[in-house]
């Protein structure tokens, strides 16, 4: 069994919002966002297997699936009804299965630089192969050094010179490594199902956001957005893969246009 650390605010009165942040990330990732919903909604935040402050069992704990089981499991011990689920890169995996397999489960869903996995399965074992050379790199260096050549990566535009970059990875700098390495094993983009097709079929308000300048996220969230007739879309200036870090500001725009419009 998985012992979720879970961070909650606001009333439980209020519709709920969960919050799931991406790799090397934690509940404390949405801090910031938070405080502009807190007032009107209940927001919950989790720690992912291998991440803040979360512990695992055993290693089928951090498949996907199985997660995604005890998620639910989770998730209703808070008795919250039709959730509003708001999920970043790795985190939009997560939530993009966990939909797939409970389809009447949220009401609505904010994307985050997310996908729905790869087309073919040449394309998955390249990316496992390429997971393991990560998480070796990850086993070789200082949490400091891989978080340079992670925030080195074109994904992440300009990130380096964000006010808070220092903070960001200040934070990162606690991660475990080998609960980020059993992440990439077992979780990573190489392991998820491809869901082209159930993504087609989702009768779930979605809103599909990511930076300008993540050009690689921009383009899939769009054809995301191209094939189901639920979702919106929509880029934020001035930001790359992690738009709610680089321009909070709009990105809380956008996400309360999108959750107005319900």
């Amino acid at each position: 069994m998985i012992k979720f650390n879970v961070k909650t605010y606001g009333s439980v009165d209020n519709k709920a919002i969960i919050f799931v942040h991406g790799f090397i990330g934690s509940a404390e990732d949405w801090e910031e966002i938070i405080l502009e919903f807190k007032d009107n909604y209940y927001c919950i935040a989790i720690d992912l297997p291998g991440h803040g402050a979360t512990i695992c069992d055993c290693d089928d704990d951090f498949q996907i699936h199985n997660t995604n089981t005890q998620l639910r499991l989770l998730f209703d011990s808070y008795g919250v009804v039709s959730p509003i689920v708001t999920a970043y890169s790795m985190g939009a995996r997560y939530m993009l299965d966990f939909a797939v397999q409970h389809p009447d489960y949220f009401s609505a869903m904010i994307i985050e630089s997310g996908s729905c996995g790869l087309k073919t399965e040449q394309e998955r074992k390249e990316r496992v192969f390429n997971d393991y050379l990560l998480s070796q790199r990850i086993n070789e260096s200082s949490m400091l050094e891989f978080l340079e050549f992670w925030y080195s990566l074109p994904l992440f535009g300009e990130i380096k010179n964000h006010p808070d970059y220092k903070d960001l990875i200040y934070n990162r700098a606690k991660s475990d490594k080998n609960g980020l390495i059993k992440s990439l094993e077992f979780a990573g983009t190489g392991k998820m199902t491809a869901l082209h097709e159930q993504w087609k079929n989702l009768q779930i308000p979605s809103l599909l956001i990511t930076g300008e300048n993540d050009k690689k996220y921009s383009e899939l969230l769009f054809e995301m957005y191209s094939n189901n007739k639920y979702s919106n879309f929509q880029l934020v200036p001035n930001a790359a893969h992690n738009s709610h870090f680089e321009n909070k500001e709009i990105f809380v725009k956008y996400v309360k246009e999108f959750l107005n419009k319900l």
